[in-house]
């Protein structure tokens, strides 16, 4: 180029438009190259972050208290048949304490409501001039020393109302040798005490309890 040539003079806000351009582009530019991820060297990719250091790895999350994690078992038919036969047990177990529990709530209110009797019976074979003989008996159940507890329990239940008081007057006249017998203690939860000769109301009903036989 010659030295007289003449300069070409561009004006000056083309001058100032070129440098805004290329101050942008440049500046553009490092934002595009701050903005890359950056490989960390030595760290998994999925620990790698664009916006800094790498993050440290999470904790497993555990299970709550109480509630114990599944685990997978291996069934054998052994392991199979222990469990068929420890849910037998547990059932057998269940049936027989609801099966005792259902007769104790059914023989509990029988016997509350039958209060137990006893008495005691003493008779004169020859009437008062011989020596007597004294029996105990006691009913539900059926036990004590006289000769037939189980028949004598089933007549006075049939004739409970010849343990109170005589209704009617003797039909023979007793003598001193005559057999009598009297019954004390409590039938039914109520007293007793009733003499009985033959002859009289009641003898011939209860004849089983007062002679034994």
């Amino acid at each position: 180029m010659c030295s007289g040539a003449p300069r070409i003079r561009r004006p000056i806000s083309r001058i100032r438009s070129t440098s805004r351009r290329s101050g942008a582009d440049s500046r553009s530019s490092a934002a595009r190259v701050t903005r890359s991820p950056i490989p960390w060297a030595g760290e998994p990719r999925r620990m790698r972050s664009s916006k800094g250091p790498p993050r440290a790895p999470r904790r497993p999350t555990r299970a709550p208290r109480g509630r114990p994690t599944a685990r997978t078992r291996t069934t054998t038919p052994q392991t199979s048949r222990r469990t068929r036969r420890r849910r037998r047990a547990r059932r057998m177990t269940r049936r027989s304490a609801a099966a005792f529990v259902l007769v104790l709530a059914l023989v509990g209110p029988a016997r509350a409501a039958t209060p137990a009797s006893s008495l005691k019976i003493t008779y004169w074979a020859h009437g008062l001039s011989g020596s007597p003989t004294t029996w105990t008996l006691r009913c539900g159940p059926a036990a004590g020393t006289h000769p037939a507890p189980r028949l004598s329990c089933r007549t006075l239940t049939s004739h409970a109302a010849d343990l109170g008081p005589a209704t009617r007057a003797c039909t023979l006249l007793p003598t001193r040798t005559s057999a009598r017998a009297t019954i004390k203690g409590t039938w039914a939860g109520r007293r007793v005490e009733r003499a009985y000769r033959i002859g009289c109301p009641g003898w011939r009903d209860l004849r089983i309890v007062l002679t034994g036989k």
